[in-house]
């Protein structure tokens, strides 16, 4: 199972491995599908994943990956970009997803929200809806048009107001980090749930995780061990320097 270079790989390259394969009845070729960006570290968009099997299949008997648990699981990528996944990887692989995460969905998706400090007018939310419209950014450059940034803020807050009484069981910001362009993650996340808007309890709090990378993306995830019920949800956003903090997306699962 040779790893594929990143989507390199070459048909010529798979169909003399495939030529030479088979010539021993025993034998399999199979594909190591490589699922992250390794400029940046992190988790490859869906799309270019899709064309990496659309190359390889015809050519291999089973595929495994480096690495779906590092780069693409839930907890990393996130659930919207997980359901990317189940919609789009599983079928073009002939499976259906039957796994832990199904049943649920993200409660914040297309919700209003407020924020405490508004976003860079060069990095700004777009029409106010950039945090719950489950559009993640591709990479983990800052100037992708998904992500809204701020400078020299040093906490703000985002309010989500899911519309009703919602349970769920886990919330999320996602950061990015680019220490060489002086983007940096925030040094914790605190969730708080509300149901009338006006009194607010902590539910926990997220830090900052470690990590030498230069470029890298970090969901601020919250699991709880049981479901909460409200209708606002808040994340306060300690960031512990001056320089830029920059998020796209914030979620809020909880069973369909």
């Amino acid at each position: 199972a040779p790893q594929d270079n990143f989507g390199n790989v070459t048909t010529t390259y798979l169909a003399a491995m495939k030529q030479a394969v088979d010539t021993n009845p025993n034998c399999e070729l199979w594909s190591n599908v490589e699922t992250y960006n390794p400029d940046v570290g992190c988790a490859e968009p869906t799309i270019t994943m899709l064309n990496q099997l659309n190359t390889e299949i015809p050519y291999v008997s089973k595929m495994t990956s480096f690495s779906f648990l590092h780069y693409h699981s839930p907890k990393v990528v996130g659930w919207a970009e997980f359901e990317d996944w189940k919609q789009v990887i599983y079928p073009r692989l002939g499976k259906t997803y039957t796994g832990p995460a199904m049943g649920y969905e993200n409660k914040a998706a297309g919700k209003s929200y407020t924020s405490s400090v508004a976003a860079s007018s060069t990095y700004p939310d777009e029409n106010g809806v950039e945090l719950t419209n489950k559009k993640y950014a591709g990479s983990v450059s800052y100037t992708e048009d998904h992500y809204q940034g701020r400078q020299n803020v040093a906490s703000y807050q985002f309010i989500i107001d899911l519309q009703k009484q919602t349970s769920f069981i886990s919330t999320s910001v996602n950061f990015i980090q680019q220490v060489d362009k002086n983007v940096i993650f925030p040094q914790n996340v605190t969730y708080y749930v509300s149901s009338d808007g006006i009194n607010y309890t902590s539910i926990g709090s997220v830090n900052k995780p470690s990590t030498s990378l230069n470029a890298s993306a970090n969901h601020y995830q919250l699991d709880l061990s049981s479901a909460v019920t409200a209708r606002y949800v808040k994340a306060v956003v300690t960031t512990g320097t001056t320089n830029w903090t920059f998020c796209d997306e914030m979620e809020v699962i909880g069973q369909r």
